[in-house]
């Protein structure tokens, strides 16, 4: 079970910093993104030649994969963005 713990002097101390999400989340979240990223690119590699839709497909899906795993919204279209533009 993930919990977050602490004292609440330990609390109190860091209590200046903006909420974090306890470990074990952020490792499952991680591991999550993780996996659907590689299962995209291997679907890739399948291919010898990509064609611009299959591109814009991934393109898409890793966005998505982006934003279910909270990475911020302009962060995750910017990403695309320049991927897309380099491919």
């Amino acid at each position: 079970m993930c919990e977050l713990g602490g004292t609440l002097e330990e609390t109190e101390s860091y209590s200046h910093r903006p909420f974090q999400a306890p470990h074990c989340y952020t490792k499952g979240m991680f591991e999550s993104l993780g996996g659907k990223l590689q299962d995209i690119l291997d679907r890739l590699k399948k291919d010898s030649k990509l064609t611009e839709a299959q591109v814009k497909a991934a393109m898409r899906e890793i966005r998505m994969a982006l934003l279910e795993a909270d990475v911020n919204f302009g962060v995750a279209k910017d990403f695309v963005a320049k991927v897309s533009e380099k491919a």
